[in-house]
């Protein structure tokens, strides 16, 4: 889960626990001041603090901030490389492995790969590491490996 929606989900826990206290706490007190009031013109209600409502607003904005992110925020798009002009200019061991997604429709799984570029482990990552970097390739978990996508 990417940390936005981590952060939504506690503002919205926050402003519901918010509020519940905030609400029992100001109708608790406009009852002590209804009572005390003896009076046949107030009711519980128009006792309730002022700093109450700010607090009720405070708890709403973050409700919305909340959901907003839950729900509706999206991370900025990466700038667009121009993978023709960089796949050019690959050589060697990056050249094979890109050639190597291409033969396989731009997907295998990395244990694919380092069989058929017959490098070490290490080696396949770092390669598939600044493959990453230049915004060749992209590698997503896929139990205990990684499956290498190639960006079009």
């Amino acid at each position: 889960m990417e940390p936005e929606k981590k952060l939504g989900i506690a503002a919205i826990a926050f402003s519901a626990m918010s509020f519940w206290a905030l609400l029992s706490v100001s109708l608790e007190h406009s009852v002590m001041l209804h009572e005390s009031c003896g009076g046949m013109t107030c009711t519980p209600y128009s006792h309730i603090p002022a700093l109450s409502y700010l607090g009720f607003g405070t708890t709403i904005v973050t409700t919305l901030i909340g959901i907003y992110l839950v729900f509706f925020y999206k991370k900025g798009a990466a700038p667009r490389t121009d993978v023709k002009k960089v796949a050019a200019s690959l050589s060697g061991e990056e050249k094979k492995a890109y050639d190597a997604l291409v033969a396989a429709d731009g997907s295998l799984m990395q244990s694919q790969l380092l069989e058929q570029l017959g490098l070490s482990k290490v080696r396949v990552s770092r390669l598939l590491d600044r493959m990453e970097g230049r915004g060749l390739v992209e590698r997503r978990r896929s139990g205990m490996t990684n499956v290498v996508l190639l960006k079009r």
